[in-house]
């Protein structure tokens, strides 16, 4: 018979023992989750806030569109009124776009409203892509007043004179200067909208001459510069 060792027993653990083993680690993961969980809920509340703000200023802009766009149509001043409607289509063709449908379906709009709106928004959409670029005019001495009359108008449409350069220059300042007559030069792969919207308003300024498009490539994006020659086909050559 094993005599009998009291150091033999298994030691019950104490109390504190299994307090501090057990309870204590267990509250500090709880304690972890439940700070984390609270940061989650911080970070969900301030991120709320903030696409609520966002969505408020978004809201206030609009209503200023709104206001912008039906100040301009009723301005009398086509300069004021298309300049101001293009920066506005510039800035949010989407916008833009939605109030004229409003205005087109609209019962209560005037028949000549809803043609006025069609004709500013048609104008826009061209006049809104040639503000990105500037505008260089070669012509010789012969139609300095061409070239000045061009800027004048577009002056008067809202275009930034500053974007138009007037360059004089002789026939031969360039052997294809005269080759295709009065032009707009451009590159296809990044001008043609620009381009095409000089086509027609160019005729509507000088009735008389006969303009073209002539395309320029090697480009590898866009200088941000079209030019416009306003040389007769052939003049100055041998």
């Amino acid at each position: 018979m094993t005599p009998y060792d009291p150091r033999a027993q298994t030691k019950r653990p104490t109390v504190w023992e299994v307090f501090e083993k057990g309870v204590i680690p267990l509250a500090l993961i709880l304690l972890a989750a439940s700070q984390a969980k609270v940061a989650s809920d911080q970070l969900r509340v301030a991120k709320l806030q903030n696409e609520r703000q966002a969505a408020d200023a978004d809201a206030n802009l609009q209503i200023k569109y709104v206001e912008l766009f039906y100040h301009d149509l009723s301005d009398p001043d086509p300069r004021k009124k298309q300049a101001s409607i293009a920066l506005l289509t510039v800035m949010r063709p989407d916008f833009a776009k939605m109030i004229s449908r409003v205005i087109l379906l609209d019962p209560q709009s005037s028949a000549s409203l809803k043609q006025q709106t069609n004709t500013t928004l048609d104008n826009v959409r061209g006049f809104a892509a040639l503000l990105k670029y500037r505008l260089v005019i070669y012509f010789p001495k012969a139609a300095s007043d061409e070239a000045k009359l061009i800027k004048a108008r577009l002056d008067a449409t809202g275009f930034p004179t500053s974007n138009v350069q007037l360059s004089q220059k002789e026939a031969g300042f360039l052997d294809d200067a005269t080759k295709f007559g009065y032009h707009i030069r451009y590159d296809e792969n990044y001008e043609e909208e620009p381009a095409d919207y000089l086509l027609r308003l160019l005729p509507e300024y000088l009735p008389e001459k006969k303009f073209t498009k002539v395309a320029v490539t090697g480009k590898k994006n866009s200088d941000g510069i079209i030019t416009i020659f306003l040389f007769e086909r052939g003049a100055g050559t041998p």
